[in-house]
C-alpha cells in the first residue's frame, strides 16, 4: 500500500472521529453503525491505487454483478462487497467509504435512505488526493482490471 494512501486512512477516521465526537457532544450521535449499509448503493469514485489494493485481497468478486453494473443502463450498484449488510472488505474499504457518516436513525439504514453525508475536511482531504492521483469508478475498474487478471492466469 503506498504510505500516501496509509496516511490517508488515518486522517480520514481522525476526522470521522472528530465528527462523531463533535455529534454526541451536541446529543445527536451518528446513526451508523455495524450492519447499516445504507451508503453501500451508490456508485463510489476511489483511487486507481484502492482498487489495486482490493484486487491483491485475492476475494470471489462477483464479475457477473460488475458486468450489469458496467452494462446495464440502470443497474443495481450494491458494492460487491457487501455480505449481509457488512462490509467484507471493512479493513481495506476505499477513502470515500470510510469518510462517510449517517445521521441519527438507524431505520434510515433499513430503507437505505441515508441522510449521510461526508464530513468537509475528509472531503477536501479525499479530492486533493484525487486531483494528485487519479480518481476511478470503483465498480468499472474492478471489473476491468480484475478481468484482465482473470484472463491472463486462465
Amino acid at each position: 500500500m503506498p504510505s500516501y494512501l496509509e496516511d490517508a486512512y488515518k486522517r480520514t477516521s481522525d476526522l470521522v472521529e472528530t465528527e462523531r465526537f463533535k455529534h454526541e457532544k451536541a446529543g445527536k450521535p451518528l446513526g451508523c453503525g455495524r450492519g447499516c449499509s445504507a451508503c453501500c448503493h451508490q456508485s463510489v469514485r476511489c483511487l486507481p491505487a484502492e482498487v489495486d489494493l482490493l484486487l491483491s485481497l485475492d476475494m470471489d468478486i462477483d464479475y457477473n454483478k460488475l458486468s450489469k453494473q458496467v452494462n446495464d443502463r440502470h443497474p443495481d450498484m450494491t458494492c460487491v462487497f457487501l455480505t449481509d449488510n457488512e462490509c467484507s472488505v471493512y479493513e481495506h474499504r476505499p477513502l470515500v467509504c470510510r469518510a462517510f457518516i449517517g445521521m441519527p436513525g438507524s431505520e434510515l439504514c433499513l430503507t437505505k435512505k441515508s441522510q449521510a453525508f461526508i464530513p468537509s475536511a475528509a472531503k477536501k482531504l479525499i479530492n486533493k488526493l484525487m486531483d494528485t492521483h487519479g480518481k476511478v469508478l470503483l465498480h468499472r475498474s474492478l471489473y476491468y482490471k480484475g478481468r484482465e487478471a482473470v484472463d491472463r492466469n486462465s
